[in-house]
């Protein structure tokens, strides 16, 4: 099952931007004065109209994207938001920086770029509807290095059936006057919510009357149960839940353009570098029987949009394999701060910026993408270093993941169906130990890994019950 349909590459396109960049002078070398930020929660790359949905689907952020570099390979790092939003943060893939999933702290050597560029003299406000009370503990991205937190979620909400559309409004609307009062050179992180389930999207781009949706522990209940019975739900319902989730995507689509339109309106010398991301996408059945992200090492989930908009950014296309913890380098290269040399990852603007792969992880579980082949390893260096034990204490039903049945697993994929793996049944050939040993060389390369801190937070445990984040069905 496709989610969403995705066109074949268009070389001739692409051949053509490529040639006219090399041939268009060089842009100026200015830095951007400002920077702003915006990962949107659960946001899947073929989701866009620039990733391969129909138009309709995000008409703004295709506006944007082709003032932008987009990057049509992004993968993130991690198959959690808070793991996936520290590697966007601090420029270091999970086994570094420490957070694992959702109750990980930093390691204590770890800066995130809020605390580079809040040195450097920059104001920085972050404007999050997620993981909230992440923002008052030490050792997160969420707390560290900003002058200004503010939570747009709802908690009471969290427990009795908010709308998250309004959260993301919120945060908006909040990051828009913290903009708006600046004087000194400003750092702003907006991150938005939906289209996270529950799947409620925007009462004007959704029948409510005719088809309401169910509230959160409904569907989670309802989708649990078929989980754990190991079957896909019927396909009108599959078709239903793909479409809430695409409203959700234009509600955000609508959001984010709001947004661009304020920072198009700043004044010239005001106007900041825009770069926009997901910290994750999501699964919807079609490759395991499973909606959601926290487990699921899937195309779905890892493959990501991710675009950078400046004034010394040419627009294009670009289709080499980079990760999402490139996001830290390429704001200190936009700013004209020196690269910070504990970083895994370049600067996007770099010209060696891709390794020709990615790699992510979920807990122990590395997986590298690279051409039409996903590789997984399950890496004994990667259990030694971490407490991560607990997290794999799993429901039956999820340890039936192809990725966790064996150490080493590996998956090809036919673009005419890119969220669909073909698993292989051979893991000894000799093109799967090339990859093998590349994996294995860049988790050595990698140096001194991080141990698990875990926050023990009462209220931030009462947060993750109500999303799905905890029990044996760990990965909402």
């Amino acid at each position: 099952m496709v989610f969403f349909a995705m066109p074949k590459p268009s070389w001739t396109v692409l051949l053509l931007v490529l040639t006219l960049a090399s041939c268009a002078e060089d842009p100026p070398a200015r830095a951007s004065r400002n920077v702003l930020l915006v990962t949107v929660d659960t946001l899947r790359a073929d989701a866009l109209g620039f990733g391969g949905a129909p138009p309709a689907a995000s008409p703004r952020l295709d506006r944007l994207a082709s003032e932008s570099l987009v990057f049509t390979n992004a993968f993130t790092q991690a198959t959690h938001t808070h793991a996936a939003l520290s590697s966007i943060m601090t420029g270091l893939v999970p086994p570094r920086h420490g957070v694992f999933a959702q109750h990980g702290k930093l390691a204590s050597d770890v800066q995130p770029i809020a605390t580079l560029l809040h040195e450097r003299g920059y104001a920085t406000g972050s404007f999050v509807a997620n993981l909230c009370p992440l923002q008052e503990i030490e050792g997160t991205v969420l707390h560290d290095g900003w002058d200004e937190r503010y939570c747009g979620m709802d908690m009471e909400g969290v427990r009795h059936g908010a709308e998250q559309y309004l959260w993301d409004e919120d945060v908006v609307a909040r990051a828009r006057d913290w903009i708006s009062a600046q004087t000194a050179p400003w750092f702003c992180w907006v991150h938005l919510m939906d289209p996270h389930g529950e799947h409620r999207p925007p009462p004007d781009l959704w029948n409510y009357a005719e088809d309401p949706p169910p509230t959160r522990r409904a569907e989670y209940v309802r989708l649990g149960k078929l989980e754990r019975q190991r079957r896909v739900p019927p396909e009108e319902e599959l078709v239903n839940l793909r479409a809430r989730y695409a409203a959700e995507v234009q509600g955000i689509d609508r959001l984010v353009g709001s947004l661009v339109d304020f920072a198009d309106a700043l004044p010239d010398a005001e106007r900041p570098a825009l770069l926009v991301t997901a910290d994750h996408g999501e699964e919807f059945f079609e490759t395991w029987p499973k909606v959601g992200h926290g487990l699921s090492l899937t195309e779905g989930v890892l493959h990501v949009p991710l675009l950078v908009r400046a004034d010394s950014v040419l627009p294009g296309l670009n289709d080499d394999y980079v990760s999402t913890l490139q996001v830290a380098p390429t704001i200190l290269e936009l700013v004209g701060a020196e690269a910070h040399a504990a970083m895994d990852g370049e600067s996007l603007l770099a010209s060696s910026a891709s390794e020709g792969f990615a790699v992510s992880f979920c807990g122990s579980m590395a997986s590298l993408r690279t051409g039409r082949t996903r590789y997984y390893w399950d890496a004994p260096m990667l259990k030694r270093s971490m407490n991560i034990a607990a997290m794999f204490e799993l429901s039956p039903h999820l340890r039936d993941a192809p990725w966790l049945k064996e150490a080493r697993s590996v998956a090809r994929y036919d673009p005419a169906a890119p969220n669909i793996p073909e698993w292989q049944a051979r893991v000894d050939g000799p093109a799967t130990a090339e990859i093998h040993d590349r994996l294995h060389l860049y988790l050595v390369g990698l140096g001194r890994l991080a141990s698990e801190h875990v926050i023990e937070d009462a209220e931030f445990d009462e947060q993750l019950r109500a999303l799905g984040y905890m029990g044996n069905d760990v990965g909402r």
